[in-house]
């Protein structure tokens, strides 16, 4: 029950301290659609490290200090908090397909320039269409590009344990950045772009398809368990030191 109750806290307050910076996605997404130099990726990415960068470090300073002692438990804590995470990544990128959507039924004319657009084309189509199985195609490619978000926010979490806020934002913000430069396409829009082609060869039958999708949630798992062990064994006084 207390595990319970603690998830839901999570949940609640921790979207109530940052309803404002899942709200910063909106003016993200209009931003890529005037410009085409920002990958859309990349931006939204951006605004979701910047919105679950600080709830962790601000609720251990607020109630992270009573709820620990109650728990009994460091795990159960830092494992509430990667719940969150989940729920946050997940909100955010209902955010970015609600805002698209939106912007399509104002301009259904428009080329679509987002991957997202392209992607919710995809799913407002014709029954017959659905039938073909590309419906299914898009349903996996909102799925990877939600597990690709979330992996970045647990590695991210887990950094702000090892260097701080600030140093783990610039990390992640780096990775992001150099992923553009180098041109990493597996990591970026490309590999989402070279996914839905694939799925779209080869079908959603094999469970190739299904391999990297299982790849990213097996490296969400285990950040989330090599935080959990890392905030088990932490000095304490380090956070409240900042």
């Amino acid at each position: 029950m207390k595990n319970l109750k603690l998830w839901k806290y999570d949940i609640r307050n921790g979207f109530f301290c940052n309803k404002d910076k899942l709200l910063l996605i909106i003016p993200a997404v209009l931003i890529c659609r005037m410009q085409k130099f920002i990958p859309e990726w990349m931006l939204v990415n951006l605004c979701i490290l910047y919105g679950t960068l600080n709830y962790t470090f601000s609720e251990f300073h607020t109630m992270g200090i009573q709820f620990l002692p109650r728990m009994g438990s460091r795990r159960m804590w830092w494992l509430s908090k990667c719940i969150w995470q989940v729920t946050f990544v997940c909100a955010a990128h209902f955010t970015v397909y609600l805002t698209v959507w939106i912007l399509y039924l104002w301009m259904p004319q428009e080329e679509p320039y987002f991957f997202a657009s392209r992607l919710l084309k995809n799913i407002l189509v014709s029954e017959e269409q659905k039938n073909s199985g590309k419906w299914n195609v898009t349903l996996m490619m909102v799925l990877l590009a939600v597990a690709v978000s979330l992996l970045l926010n647990m590695i991210q979490m887990l950094l702000t344990l090892l260097m701080g806020l600030r140093y783990a934002f610039l990390t992640t913000l780096t990775v992001l950045v150099a992923i553009e430069i180098f041109d990493v396409g597996w990591l970026g829009n490309d590999m989402l772009q070279g996914f839905f082609s694939m799925l779209q060869t080869y079908g959603m039958g094999e469970s190739r398809e299904m391999i990297f999708l299982v790849f990213l949630c097996g490296l969400c798992v285990i950040t989330a368990l090599t935080g959990s062990v890392v905030f088990h064994r932490y000095d304490l006084t380090d956070l409240q030191n900042g």
